[in-house]
């Protein structure tokens, strides 16, 4: 080992600060828990212009603490804070801890261990990072598969290791330190700084003991608030391709590796493209990835420890396309086979079902087909095999689970969707046929299949039936005591081994589904904190009906619906997850949301579902928020949602689900929502107008408890509120209100009501709208991307769009980043800057509030027949 006698401290830890007010003081703690001797390391609290209390806790810590340097800068961002540090830096070794994140105590002292045992060998030193949220452990690395013992690792022996993170530990070279990328359009600089310490000597070293704590719960974090392909596709790629062309043949594995990851997180992500680009330039991006690809071993993507069989071929046909892949298929196998180098084989098809439900003597099954061959083969066959023998084919189509663990497109799977009389069946199985071949499935079930994974049930009890499921088969059989008490004995066995909590659930629910007897129970439920939507406006007019049928509104909240509701009404508004509310949800005969998320209706958490969707008998119908138009066919398709019924309200709705969304007429429900018997449309406008933009997720956070989060920093920054803020500022809008007696009143979407704050309106015609207010009181409707554009269209009232973040969308910062009724085939004009919306403005004003070509023909005829809405809808419930 190298004499390092004259640095003063063996250890420096930087800890940029910035914004961590609510955390600081817990990383502070945990150094001073450091079982190091603490003159042997030095802390450099580096304040980096926090304009919150951050500087204050740093002063009190390091008049505490000796071995706490305090130094306070203006603002330059993370990665020119720790190079300040790394300036100004006294230990022998350099550690990196950012300020809302913690040490265990004894990580100092064990890396230290490790980096003075193999100094001459590493100029690395990493060590276990473990993820938080709100306190609980998410998740680890797959580097640590490989990373299991203290000592030294060939990093293209072991290419999976991909070092991107921060927990590392670095030689102190004075002024020969590696530095941190200042680039403010690039975001990858922890990765960047690792890579470059690894490159000499292609080794790293590991301490098994010792952690980072990573705290993902701070939602201002770089983490939550940059990383999108809007961020970082440019930056990056030109990195990885100026890291791939250091080499002219053949690219170190563990670059190859890196640049893998990278593409597989981020893909799985949906941040990968950016999708915001012109088609050519977003086709330019593809092929500079691409180009990249080629260059990486098939090897090296076949063997990923975290990429499955279905990505490994995405990436794959992706590098090289379909030329040169032979598919092989016989009896019992199918495979997959480049050059001489098989890439799959397997003997079944995978088989989802993502419905199964039994009515009236007819079993609906909805599910999809999923194989990695679909990729390179024709529309494969599928077959019922019913009571041993082959009968009819079902249609398939192909399935939204082609959006594979990800919002594009990485396989090709096909769903199905067919109803079967079960009279006179004794077994059931689906059997696929390819390329002239039959082969057998392999059965999986999803979240609200009564066969779940988690407790692996093999035969329920439907109404007087036994169904069994053994394999790829299932059986059907009359329900005998005898088998019931079977079953309940080997259940009870289970869950005295696995889980009495749950245990007694079960057997509590089982008694109150007994107790049911000829009750009829419907449930109807609107969303957290929504004072009242269709749920409300569906229950308040089904309740007055005299037919037998229970009606619960369920609420999810705290607001008081006393002064909404008669009093018999208010006895039956039940709180949502209590027990009185799991007890009727399993005795359901309707389940009726205007929200369609399991969590919003449910009661029971995600790990109760298991151990109790047998008993679920419920038909769920949707009444929809709002008409879907934002284009997100992996979360809203036939096979990705537990419904029986859609309420549709426009001629829009019902082409777009059954041609994009895999819907048949059956799931239909053509009698428009609730809420639209409660908009008038002969009411006259009064001299107002209405600002109404939807949410923004990337402006919002979220914690564990499903609360949503203010990123006020954020928030304050962005194009949304800086643009949106401009225009109600505008002098020139002032004198438009005032020049034509206009108001102009804003509502925010409620998730985003924390920032109401931050709005000012220097014209006394801005103000915020009052809760309550119809939608026939305003003359102009201006918003975005919000579905309530629908009601406004209903009404016929003129509508500008205002679109400020427009590249922002399109890259798919909300979530998704395209409608299926695009804003430039859209009911109004399009702005995207405060002058553009003004003169539009302008020019409705002018023209009386009457909108101009083609908008008013585009909105004719966009509604289905839409009278006494609540009355078709209770018709065709109680007649099902």
């Amino acid at each position: 080992m190298k004499d390092t006698h004259d640095f003063a401290r063996k250890i420096s830890v930087i800890v940029p600060v910035y914004n961590v007010e609510k955390f600081l003081a817990k990383c502070l703690d945990s150094l001073a828990a450091q079982t190091l001797p603490k003159e042997e390391m030095e802390v450099l609290l580096i304040n980096d212009g926090t304009p919150d209390g951050s500087g204050a806790i740093c002063e009190r810590y390091a008049a505490q603490y000796n071995w706490i340097r305090y130094f306070s800068k203006e603002n330059e961002g993370l990665s020119a804070t720790r190079n300040y540090g790394l300036a100004r830096a006294e230990g022998k070794y350099i550690i990196f801890l950012d300020s809302d994140d913690t040490f265990t105590p004894e990580t100092l002292k064990s890396v230290v261990d490790v980096f003075d045992a193999h100094y001459d060998e590493v100029d690395l030193v990493t060590y276990r990072i473990q993820s938080y949220q709100s306190g609980k452990k998410v998740g680890s690395h797959y580097r640590y598969r490989f990373l299991t013992q203290s000592g030294v690792y060939d990093v293209n022996d072991f290419p999976f290791i991909v070092q991107t993170t921060i927990n590392i530990c670095v030689k102190n070279r004075r002024e020969n330190n590696i530095l941190f990328d200042t680039n403010p359009d690039f975001h990858h600089e922890d990765q960047k700084y690792c890579t470059e310490q690894l490159l000499t000597k292609g080794k790293i070293g590991f301490s098994a003991k010792g952690e980072y704590c990573y705290n993902r719960s701070n939602s201002e974090s770089i983490m939550a608030t940059c990383f999108y392909s809007y961020y970082l596709f440019e930056s990056t790629t030109a990195w990885f391709e100026s890291m791939f062309n250091q080499f002219e043949s053949a690219v170190p594995r563990y670059i190859q590796a890196l640049f893998l990851h990278d593409l597989n997180w981020k893909t799985r992500q949906s941040i990968l493209m950016p999708t915001h680009y012109a088609p050519e330039q977003l086709q330019a991006a593809k092929d500079r990835l691409r180009a990249l690809l080629q260059r990486v071993d098939d090897d090296i993507i076949l063997a990923h420890p975290v990429i499955d069989a279905y990505y490994a071929q995405y990436f794959l046909r992706w590098k090289f396309g379909k030329e040169d892949v032979k598919f092989l298929a016989g009896p019992q196998e199918l495979g997959i086979l480049k050059n001489d180098l098989l890439l799959y084989t397997a003997k079944r098809v995978e088989c989802f079902v993502t419905k199964f439900r039994l009515k009236d003597g007819t079993l609906r099954l909805v599910g999809f087909l999923k194989s990695p061959v679909f990729n390179y083969t024709e529309k494969p066959q599928l077959f019922l095999k019913i009571n041993g023998r082959l009968t009819d084919e079902l249609p398939l189509r192909e399935s939204s689970w082609s959006y594979y663990k990800s919002k594009e497109k990485t396989n090709l799977f096909w769903a199905f969707h067919w109803d079967v009389p079960v009279e006179n069946v004794m077994t059931l199985a689906l059997t696929a046929r390819l390329e002239g071949h039959y082969l057998e499935t392999s059965l999986g079930f999803l979240t609200h299949s009564p066969f779940q994974p988690r407790y692996k049930r093999r035969n329920i009890f439907w109404d007087e039936l036994e169904i069994i499921c053994e394999g790829n088969v299932f059986s059907f059989c009359k329900a005998t005591g005898k088998a019931q008490a079977a079953q309940q004995s080997k259940e009870r066995r289970y869950y005295l081994a696995n889980s009495i909590r749950a245990l007694l659930l079960r057997e509590r629910l089982k008694r109150e589904a007994k107790r049911k007897g000829g009750r009829r129970i419907w449930l109807y439920y609107d969303c957290e904190n929504v004072l009242r939507d269709n749920g409300y406006f569906q229950f308040i007019h089904d309740f007055e009906k005299r037919d037998g049928v229970e009606r619960y509104y369920v609420v999810n909240d705290e607001l008081d619906r006393r002064a909404l509701l008669d009093k018999n009404a208010r006895k039956r508004v039940l709180q949502f997850g209590s027990k009185k509310h799991q007890s009727l949800f399993v005795q359901a005969e309707k389940v009726i949301t205007a929200f369609i998320e399991p969590a919003n209706y449910n009661p029971f958490a995600a790990p109760q579902i298991p151990h109790v969707s047998d008993f679920f008998r419920y038909e769920l119908v949707y009444l929809q928020h709002g008409v879907l138009h934002a284009h997100l066919p992996w979360k809203y398709s036939l096979d990705r949602l537990n419904l029986d019924k859609e309420v549709i309200s426009t001629t829009f709705e019902r082409r777009n689900l059954l041609e994009n969304y895999g819907f048949t007429e059956d799931e239909l429900l053509p009698t428009g929502m609730p809420r639209y018997d409660h908009i008038d449309r002969d009411a006259p406008p009064k001299r107002k107008i209405l600002f109404a933009p939807s949410w923004r997720k990337y402006l919002i956070g979220r914690n564990d408890d499903g609360e949503w989060l203010p990123k006020h920093g954020s928030f304050k920054k962005s194009a949304f509120f800086q643009l949106s803020q401009a225009l109600f500022a505008a002098p020139a809008l002032a004198a438009l209100l005032e020049e034509y007696d206009y108001t102009l009143e804003v509502q925010l979407h409620p998730i985003l009501g924390f920032y109401k704050e931050h709005y000012s309106f220097p014209s006394e015609r801005i103000t915020f709208a009052q809760p309550g207010t119809p939608e026939s009181d305003y003359a102009i409707f201006i918003t975005d991307i919000s579905s309530f554009v629908f009601d406004f269209a209903y009404l016929r009232r003129p509508i500008l769009y205002f679109m400020p973040d427009m590249d922002l969308f399109r890259a798919g910062l909300n979530d998704y980043c395209a409608l299926d009724l695009p804003l430039e085939d859209g009911l109004g004009p399009l702005t995207q800057t405060p002058e553009e919306a003004i003169a539009e403005l302008r020019g409705l004003l002018e023209r009386g509030c009457i909108a101009k070509e083609p908008f008013n023909q585009r909105a004719e005829g966009l509604f289905l027949e839409l009278n006494n809405c609540r009355e078709k809808i209770y018709q065709e419930l109680i007649q099902a």
